[in-house]
């Protein structure tokens, strides 16, 4: 019986150099494998940093179509080392990303088009950045129409009562009309504090200018050259592309209660709708060891008629998917490239709010609610370690290149 081979044979050591050298690759396999997988920005990028050879046979991805992709979901940021920790949906894992801006100063509120807006506490300034490609625009402040607000909640965690001070946003919600590196571009916000509407033209540089401030506005979003904003009762605004209110379509009659969250644009099937989700019955009460949790037990979506000017209630979305959370929505028109996450479904982040009277803040479950059953399932199998009832609410962000 012959002896098994040394590892420590230099004879062994090369062929296995050999046999890992996969810089050798065929190119075009390697070419053909890339394509699998431009439904996961993430696994394109690190396919790419294998080696000079693999770089060479692929497209980098800001030079090339990449399929829509599925939202992160931003979590944590260590700011000692800088990385913004996400769980990713096209692969159900955890990674996290470098943010060189990251700093203890500074928090994430909302996120537009492959854009998050990051805004620092003790100056109120904001600026826009790309954390694929590192681009930071600065915004000009507005302490008088962008602000921020505290007050003190009651917390439960760790076994104690806790009292804490928590901030408001300054940015409630955003819109674009093209990619802020661009001169075309016109911001309109919704500034947290008092609800109204504010915008900004690039191409101007100036400051900020109050668009309405004759409602409170929940959230706001750009469609099809125009922009459009919803209030607490889902009545839709529409501004033209001078920011001039030209219409108002009415709210739709549904319940109203203070366990329903805000209302927010999304697109289904490549039309408007808004959509909020509600959280009825009392909450799981855990002694002091975490927040009482709410589960959400109702989503309600409409479809702005942009003709008929009314909202129509939509309780199929086909193999569309939507992601939703306290900081905004999002949507994926097509679940067909993604294995991994389910159509006809509403994926919800976790978030906090304050449903009681007695300043108790309350966790929000996170979940994909199946609007075929109306059942709220789990997120992942990893739901508990993923935000260990974390009263900062996570946000679902869309990466890009642009």
């Amino acid at each position: 019986m012959g002896s098994s081979p040394s590892k420590d044979n230099p004879n062994n050591l090369t062929a296995q150099a050999k046999m890992s050298d996969w810089s050798t690759l065929q190119q075009d396999l390697v070419y053909l494998i890339a394509e699998e997988l431009t439904a996961n920005v993430g696994d394109y990028i690190r396919l790419r940093a294998v080696c000079k050879a693999w770089r060479s046979a692929t497209v980098p991805p800001h030079c090339r179509a990449l399929l829509p992709q599925l939202p992160w979901l931003l979590l944590r940021c260590d700011y000692k080392s800088k990385r913004l920790s996400y769980f990713s949906l096209a692969d159900a894992r955890t990674h996290s990303i470098v943010i060189p801006a990251m700093e203890r100063k500074n928090c994430f509120s909302v996120a537009c088009d492959g854009w998050l807006v990051l805004e620092e506490e003790a100056s109120s300034m904001i600026s826009l950045l790309n954390p694929i490609t590192g681009a930071l625009i600065p915004l000009p402040p507005s302490k008088e129409q962008l602000k921020t607000l505290s007050d003190r909640y009651i917390v439960y965690r760790n076994g104690a009562e806790h009292k804490c001070s928590v901030r408001t946003r300054l940015v409630g919600g955003i819109a674009m009309s093209a990619t802020p590196s661009s001169e075309d571009c016109t911001i309109v916000v919704v500034s947290e504090w008092d609800k109204a509407l504010l915008s900004i033209r690039m191409i101007d540089g100036g400051s900020w200018t109050m668009v309405d401030d004759s409602t409170s506005y929940d959230g706001v979003a750009f469609y099809k050259g125009r922009f459009y904003a919803v209030d607490f009762e889902a009545e839709v605004s529409v501004f033209d592309s001078n920011l001039r209110k030209v219409a108002t379509i009415g709210s739709p009659p549904v319940e109203m209660d203070r366990r329903c969250q805000l209302w927010y644009f999304a697109q289904v099937a490549g039309e408007l709708c808004v959509l909020r989700t509600a959280c009825h019955g009392q909450p799981v009460i855990n002694g002091f060891k975490h927040p009482p949790t709410y589960t959400v037990t109702r989503v309600d979506i409409f479809r702005v008629d942009l003709e008929e000017l009314s909202l129509v209630q939509v309780k199929n979305l086909g193999n569309s998917i939507l992601f939703y959370g306290p900081y905004g929505a999002l949507s994926l028109c097509s679940a067909t490239k993604y294995p991994r996450v389910k159509p006809n479904a509403v994926y919800l982040a976790h978030g906090s709010d304050c449903f009681q009277d007695d300043k108790v803040l309350c966790y929000i479950k996170p979940g994909v609610y199946d609007l075929e059953d109306g059942t709220l399932k789990p997120l992942s199998d990893k739901d508990e370690e993923l935000v260990s009832h974390h009263i900062v609410p996570s946000l679902f962000y869309t990466p890009s290149f642009f």
